[in-house]
Formats: C-alpha cells, structure tokens, sequence
C-alpha cells in the first residue's frame, strides 16, 4: 500500500507515525483541491509516551510534506503517480480567518495550514457535514489570546456545538518532557505546533490534531489526539 493510500484509509494512525506538514505555495481560496505527499530525508521522532511530565521513550518516524499540486515550484519528477490526492483546503487569511463547508461527500481529507499560533474551530452535523474556521485574528502584531479566539467562535458557531484549538493548548503540549523537579514555569521547545487534518470516517468528520515541536534539530511528534466538539482548547 502506497503512502497515500495509507494516509487516505487511516489519517489519524499515518500521524502517528510520520510527521506530516503543509509546505509552500497554498490554494487560492477554501475549496477541492489536488496535493502531493512527498517523503522528505529529514529525521522525525515520536513520543511513546510521558510519565510524571518526562519523556519515557522515543522512536523513529517518517517525515513527509504535503504540497499543493498546482505550485508553480513544484518538479515534473514531484507530479508521479501515487503522490497524488484530492483533498478540501480551509483556505487561509492573514490577519483575518477563513472558513469552510465540508460536504458528506467528495474528498474524505481537510487540510489546513500548520498552526504556529493561530487557531481553529470546527463543528460536525449528524448528516455527514461540518464546517471548520482557520482564525489568524491578531492584536497588533500576535495572534489573539485563547479567550480571544473562543469569542470569535462563538459568533461564528452561535447555536452549534462545536470546539476550538488554540495556541495556549499546542505551546503547552511541548513543555511536557521538559519539567524538572516540578518546575512551575517552564519553557517549549523551539517551534511548537499542530498540524490538522479533517477525516470523514463512516459518514461523519472528525479532526484531528499532530502537536510537534523541535528538538535540536529533529522534528518531534509529541502527541496525536481526536479534538472533541465542546471544548474550548482542544
């Protein structure tokens, strides 16, 4: 089974085990779109899993990019078959936000630009649908804090259940091996953030988020977990 075909039948177990990122050039506006997963040489770690906020092993991953089809910088040799898949881009707006419809049909995989401080909300129907919103909100020159983030979901999903992601959840995940003798201020690794993916699964969507950061020069997986509807970090 091809990468793709992985990544296609079981989104949240691919993440797993390779780190997956959006890179260069994105879709013009939310909508369907063709996109390549590319392998990439840089090493990749993931988390097995974390006792008393420590590390208690670690092991390789694979390391892919994802890239929009139609990008311009993109080599004849990156085009192949078996690279290839259809997915629904959020769509993205400096400064602002973007949103958009998931339908029960169609492309079975969202993406969205890796966050590295903004956030996002979602909300799934019964009948298959959701919506999702991509918020770079900012105040000045940062994107707006949690309670921020949440007020603008709330205006945008008022009468829905739905959930938010924002950045104080994603920065928190990478301090978790980082605690010594029960430190109460502690400091991320370099670049902490999430890459989210939407994946409809039996008829319904679910989304999902990879938290990562880097250590030294390694790209870690820190965690990969199911984001619920109703909460409001994740």
């Amino acid at each position: 089974m091809t990468a793709v075909a992985q990544f296609l039948a079981d989104a949240p177990q691919f993440l797993r085990n390779n780190h997956v990122q959006f890179k260069g050039q994105s879709p013009p506006t939310a909508g369907r779109y063709w996109f390549l997963l590319i392998p990439v040489q840089s090493g990749a770690r993931r988390r097995l899993g974390v006792f008393l906020g420590k590390s208690i092993g670690k092991a390789d991953a694979g390391a892919y990019e994802i890239r929009y089809r139609d990008a311009s910088m993109l080599s004849a040799d990156a085009r192949r078959d078996g690279m290839e898949f259809e997915a629904q881009w959020s769509g993205y707006l400096a400064g602002g936000k973007a949103q958009c419809a998931l339908d029960s049909s169609g492309p079975g995989i969202m993406l969205t630009p890796e966050l590295t401080g903004c956030a996002i909300a979602f909300a799934a129907t019964p009948d298959g649908r959701a919506r999702f919103s991509h918020y770079n909100l900012k105040d000045g020159s940062r994107t707006l804090d949690g309670a921020g983030m949440v007020s603008a979901a709330r205006d945008d999903y008022a009468g829905n259940r739905f959930g938010v992601l924002t950045k104080e959840h994603y920065y928190g995940k990478s301090t978790a091996d980082m605690r010594e003798g029960g430190a109460a201020s502690v400091r991320p690794h370099a670049r902490a953030s999430a890459n989210i993916i939407g994946w409809r699964k039996g008829g319904q969507w679910t989304f999902w988020s990879q938290y990562t950061d880097m250590k030294g020069q390694v790209r870690q997986i820190l965690d990969v977990r199911q984001l619920a509807p109703g909460a409001w970090t994740g």
